[in-house]
């Protein structure tokens, strides 16, 4: 009876012990991140590293998309290539962008963002100090949903290969500080890691270059680069990985005029800017593929589901 019990715990100890070094591959989101895990994922195809089954239901939720997608305008191959390629695309103003920007209601984001108070309550980030956010309900939606025309529905479709819904959209403006700021948060490169079938689309609300906050990203290629030479955490960037993310010949300043649209892949290594002259007033919408294509919109701020296939929407 004794030899049982000792052999009971000894296998379930064995088990046990099992299961923790498999976790530590599976479940890498109750780890710390490791630069094989890293190294393992991009090459398993995933670029990001959360967990091996999100990822794979991810994966499997977007062919699910991809196999009931009926075509409603030619795809356009050019943009889908060039996002494939580069992990972004700059779609320039036109008269369509600024017809539908010209069609909201007059002052309708400056109003909303003119009554959002800076800081996040809870949150200790100085980002939110100087940046202010509004994200909308769904009967705002339905007013800002009109900076989703044709042209840029399109884009999207060809990117996806598929429809698509909107997790969550926002309103932000990047407000230029009177005293100078110590670069933490948002503003040190990072990738937000992301299931990979996931974008962010900002729309300008007015024009937008280095003064004033434009986007910085590194195209996929210096991306993959920097995350297979061990860049993981943006709190831990070893000299050589820094003078890499800061060499302007390598990423890319995502500036445009009012009615810019940018499509971009946030597990790309990006940053925000501090503005310096004038604010960036900007609408971003988060976006991941459906089945419908009705544009639906979930009003969701956590950023993205743990299955995507329930309709229960559990959070993260």
């Amino acid at each position: 009876m004794k030899n049982t019990i000792l052999y009971l715990k000894n296998k379930n100890f064995f088990f046990k012990r099992t299961l923790q070094i498999l976790g530590r591959l599976i479940y890498p989101d109750h780890f710390p991140a490791n630069s094989v895990r890293v190294k393992l994922y991009r090459k398993l195809g995933f670029n990001n590293t959360r967990t091996l089954l999100r990822n794979i239901t991810w994966k499997a939720y977007h062919i699910y998309c991809l196999s009931g997608y009926s075509k409603t305008a030619k795809k356009d191959d050019m943009l889908h290539s060039a996002f494939l390629n580069n992990g972004y695309y700059v779609f320039p103003p036109s008269s369509s962008s600024s017809q539908v920007l010209n069609s909201l209601p007059e002052g309708f984001c400056e109003t909303l963002l003119d009554k959002a108070k800076l800081g996040v309550e809870g949150v200790d980030d100085d980002f939110f100090n100087i940046t202010k956010l509004h994200h909308f309900d769904q009967n705002e939606f339905q007013i800002i949903k009109t900076l989703l025309d044709d042209e840029t529905i399109n884009a999207i479709r060809s990117i996806f290969d598929a429809n698509f819904l909107v997790l969550s959209a926002y309103t932000s403006r990047s407000i230029p500080p009177l005293e100078k700021r110590e670069l933490k948060s948002s503003w040190l490169w990072h990738a937000d890691n992301h299931p990979d079938c996931m974008i962010k689309v900002f729309f300008y609300l007015n024009d937008t270059d280095s003064l004033n906050a434009a986007l910085q990203i590194h195209p996929r290629s210096s991306s993959r680069e920097i995350f297979n030479l061990g860049f993981i955490d943006r709190n831990d960037v070893s000299p050589s990985l820094k003078l890499k993310l800061d060499d302007d010949n390598r990423y890319m300043n995502l500036e445009g005029k009012r009615g810019t649209r940018i499509f971009f892949d946030d597990n790309n290594i990006h940053r925000a800017v501090i503005a310096k002259e004038r604010c960036r007033d900007v609408v971003v919408f988060e976006i991941i593929p459906s089945r419908n294509s009705d544009i639906q919109y979930m009003e969701l701020h956590s950023k993205y589901w743990k299955n995507p296939f329930t309709s229960s929407i559990p959070l993260v």
